[in-house]
């Protein structure tokens, strides 16, 4: 279903179409590859820090904050009245 959008800047893909397809097919890939390029640097950081000061770091936690992200959720809504 195809809506008119009011600001001319604002623009949509409607799902289950081929367009909509390739373009979640494309972002899913982007999105692995962010993240595989996130996981390079933190583990390039930490060795060269590791070399900078001479010993092992003790690495516990890795935070990963990633941006322009989306992630299918199915959502159950139940209304008691």
């Amino acid at each position: 279903m195809y809506i008119t959008l009011e600001d001319k800047d604002l623009a949509y893909l409607v799902e289950g179409t081929a367009d909509f397809d390739q373009y979640m097919f494309d972002l899913s890939w982007a999105q692995h590859f962010a993240l595989l390029n996130r996981e390079e640097m933190m583990d390039r950081l930490i060795k060269d820090f590791e070399h900078f000061v001479g010993s092992s770091v003790v690495k516990k936690e890795r935070i990963n904050c990633h941006h322009n992200f989306t992630q299918k959720r199915t959502i159950w809504v139940v209304i008691y009245g």
